[in-house]
């Protein structure tokens, strides 16, 4: 049996975030201790909320956090939801690339599980389906999809399978064209607003905006 562990294939370096891989790989290196950290805290059965790790010539600017009573909410919610931070975080910071975790279930037989939903197919082994983490890189040209399958043991942990890089697509249906196609679009068409006199109050009134959109907000320098 596999141990558990927070070991990812993606290797990162802190100080470096000059391709996607490496903005890929930090996000799902957080996404894996987070996962182990919730399991080992709370058990199974909680998803963690989707988080957004905002950038913009490389550097990461802010980390997005979906509150739990959103993260609950229908999947027009999330969406208008990301959709929202997404705009002020382009309009405020000029966000130029996006990375988006959350979990989700991959299919590792498409055509066999063609017009099912994944959550259902999943309870039955035949569909060779599987509880992920999904890490959703975009800019202002591609999408690139990271998913890392996950099992769960006793007492308390998780069993962490191989990534599956889909450098322009994904299996994990339902999300593989809404979100890229919109965060796309915020990259592309939204201009960063001018910096104002009240530099303090001006990114204060962002945040406050974003917790009302549904998100927490973690800003670096």
């Amino acid at each position: 049996m596999a141990e558990a562990s927070t070991d990812v294939a993606l290797d990162v370096r802190l100080d470096s975030f000059d391709n996607r891989l490496d903005k890929i790989a930090l996000a799902l290196m957080s996404g894996v201790e987070a996962k182990n950290d919730s399991v080992k805290m709370y058990g199974i059965g909680e998803d963690l909320p989707i988080s957004i790790f905002c950038w913009k010539d490389n550097r990461l600017k802010l980390m997005l956090q979906l509150r739990a009573d959103v993260q609950k909410a229908t999947q027009q919610e999330r969406f208008d939801a990301i959709g929202t931070a997404a705009m002020v975080t382009r309009r405020g910071w000029g966000i130029d690339e996006f990375t988006l975790v959350s979990e989700a279930y991959v299919s590792h037989d498409p055509l066999l599980t063609k017009g099912i939903e994944l959550k259902q197919a999943f309870v039955d082994p035949e569909y060779k389906v599987n509880e992920c983490l999904t890490v959703m890189h975009v800019d202002a040209e591609r999408a690139t999809f990271v998913v890392k399958t996950y099992t769960y043991d006793v007492p308390r942990m998780v069993i962490w399978g191989d990534e599956e890089y889909e450098p322009g697509s994904t299996m994990v249906r339902s999300q593989d064209g809404m979100y890229p196609k919109m965060l796309s679009m915020v990259i592309n068409s939204i201009e960063q607003e001018a910096e104002p006199f009240d530099v303090d109050e001006f990114y204060k009134t962002l945040s406050q905006g974003l917790l009302d959109s549904g998100f927490y907000c973690q800003i670096f320098d």
